[in-house]
């Protein structure tokens, strides 16, 4: 009824929920906290959140499939404090997208039902900002801000669930852990690396699981 037809192209779109590891870059959050001469408290720490996938593939055969992938990445932290004499905010955001290719292949196969399994790879480029702003009220505001990229590899082994409602379009479910190799922080300016306040290099690492629901439309088949 579907994939068994032939070859054929599809694009999906996903939504997802996904946990990070980001240990280097939660403790550089919760270092500062001893530095400050005011009491600045901790507002949020890199939760995990939610993001989007993007995926095109091309059916090989009734059981095999290859593709591009591509999604985005969020997450941010904030130190801040406020009373009647100003405010001192800490807004450490940090954002990704990734690129890469996958390959999988259906374990189970029946007429509207398939289960797979897969692997995917391929880059993540990353940006941290750093946004500062100290002010006292009717006095003066001091703002900086900072922004830091990197890029590494990614690898993600996968498996997941389709149902075939209809001829072109499928619902899909899919469960995977993604893991990266650790990769530096710099600066775009001046190349220098992002180090807490020990002076070591700080890493970032996105690894960490991977749900993701959504719906597949058929777009062009060729038939045997």
């Amino acid at each position: 009824m579907h994939s068994a037809e032939g070859q054929n192209f599809s694009l999906s779109y996903c939504g997802g929920y996904c946990t990070y590891q980001l240990k280097d870059i939660k403790q550089f959050q919760t270092d500062l906290l001893p530095y400050y001469t005011i009491p600045v408290k901790i507002i949020e720490k890199f939760p995990d959140y939610y993001f989007n996938l993007i995926q095109l593939e091309y059916g090989i055969n009734s059981m095999s499939y290859f593709g591009i992938t591509w999604n985005n990445l969020s997450t941010g932290g904030r130190n801040h404090v406020s009373d009647y004499s100003g405010e001192y905010k800490l807004d450490l955001m940090l954002k990704a997208h990734k690129i890469g290719i996958y390959f999988r292949h259906n374990i189970i196969q029946k007429e509207k039902f398939e289960m797979y399994a897969g692997l995917k790879s391929g880059f993540i480029f990353s940006e941290f900002e750093i946004d500062e702003t100290f002010r006292i009220n009717n006095v003066d505001t001091l703002h900086s801000n900072d922004i830091f990229t990197s890029k590494t590899f990614f690898g993600e082994p996968f498996t997941g669930i389709k149902f075939y409602p209809k001829k072109r379009l499928a619902l899909c479910l899919n469960l995977g852990y993604e893991w990266n190799i650790e990769s530096e922080l710099k600066s775009g300016e001046d190349d220098k690396q992002l180090r807490n306040i020990r002076n070591k290099i700080i890493f970032l690492d996105w690894s960490g699981i991977r749900i993701s629901g959504g719906v597949s439309v058929l777009l062009y088949s060729f038939k045997k």
